[in-house]
């Protein structure tokens, strides 16, 4: 069935919140209702073709690269000519993060919020670090801000970014509304019965559960697509691929290698038929964070900061690779936070 008639077959409609009292479903305009219904129904096709996506998802991280490139100052694309050193010098950290945000921005999403000017380096890094379930996650979508997730390795930190920007690349001109417009409606756009919330179309469409121990359920909540981000990673981290990670792919490789150094990531059984991907959860620590600009305030949920404190990235480890047929370093040490 295609996306938008699941959409509707569900009767998701958009509600609101007004302080001190309960949600409630708003007025429906017919024609933004359907409108909305084609272009989600469009997300979550996307979603469901592997091909697709996988398609995407290889422009994004290409576009990614030439980011990270650019940002660690390495504008040449033959790193061994006279014009050019053989190790460019080194930008401030948080570059996996920075690539993220300069795409983000470029696609009309927001990436920081509150972080002083003085601070940006081509672009500023994300300024909410999530810890634990936020309840207040639509605080954050309906300003159209990404994020980064840090309590399962398996979810990933990134996921969701990925899946928008993916999003945003190939559905762009395609949908009634801008990608990034849509995002910010995913959380108000719900299920409810008897006045209680059973689903919002975030869920729907890029929070799904994974399918798990060969039974699956006749629900849209539990899928083996990419709307669902543990599908996401374990595809980056080479699920499907003898655990390896993709060739030529700059975020497979990023991130297999930041899982491996961080020791998130173990393939058990290795050799073996009952070979399989073991992930772990991610312990993040806000006392020892706080050295790096992040607070915990009354939402103990997550952590923000408005400033970053640059870090000396040095003595990380520089290794010559090529990605998506375009030459350039890669900037990696062990137990580094990007």
């Amino acid at each position: 069935m295609p996306g938008h008639e699941i959409i509707e077959e569900m009767k998701f409609l958009l509600t609101k919140k007004k302080k001190d009292e309960p949600r409630e479903i708003v007025k429906q305009k017919t024609d933004v209702l359907q409108a909305d219904y084609r272009d989600f129904g469009a997300i979550f096709d996307l979603f469901e073709s592997q091909d697709r996506f996988k398609a995407g998802l290889a422009v994004v991280s290409k576009a990614l690269w030439d980011n990270y490139r650019t940002i660690t100052n390495q504008p040449s694309l033959h790193p061994h000519s006279a014009d050019s050193p053989l190790v460019p010098a080194p930008a401030p950290g948080n570059l996996f993060t920075r690539c993220i945000g300069m795409l983000a921005q470029q696609y009309g999403f927001n990436f920081q919020h509150g972080l002083a000017l003085d601070t940006d380096y081509n672009t500023a890094p994300n300024s909410v670090t999530l810890i634990a379930n936020d309840l207040l996650l639509g605080t954050l979508v309906r300003t159209k801000l990404f994020w980064k997730d840090a309590i399962s390795a398996d979810h990933g930190e990134h996921s969701h970014s990925l899946q928008w920007l993916v999003a945003a690349q190939v559905l762009n001109g395609t949908t009634t509304t801008p990608v990034p417009d849509l995002y910010a409606k995913t959380v108000d756009y719900m299920v409810m019965s008897k006045g209680e919330t059973s689903t919002r179309l975030w869920q729907l469409l890029v929070d799904c559960f994974p399918t798990t121990g060969g039974t699956r359920k006749e629900t849209p909540l539990i899928t083996d697509s990419f709307r669902c981000p543990q599908n996401v990673t374990r595809f980056l981290l080479g699920a499907g691929n003898d655990f390896a990670p993709i060739a030529d792919h700059f975020v497979s490789n990023y991130l297999y290698k930041r899982y491996k150094n961080r020791n998130w990531m173990e393939i058990k059984n290795q050799g073996t038929p009952n070979e399989k991907l073991d992930l772990k959860n991610i312990f993040v620590n806000p006392q020892e964070k706080s050295e790096e600009g992040w607070t915990q305030g009354k939402n103990k949920a997550r952590l923000t900061r408005t400033q970053v404190i640059p870090k000396d990235i040095a003595d990380r480890q520089v290794t010559e690779v090529n990605y998506h047929a375009t030459a350039g370093f890669l900037y990696m040490k062990e137990n580094s936070f990007n």
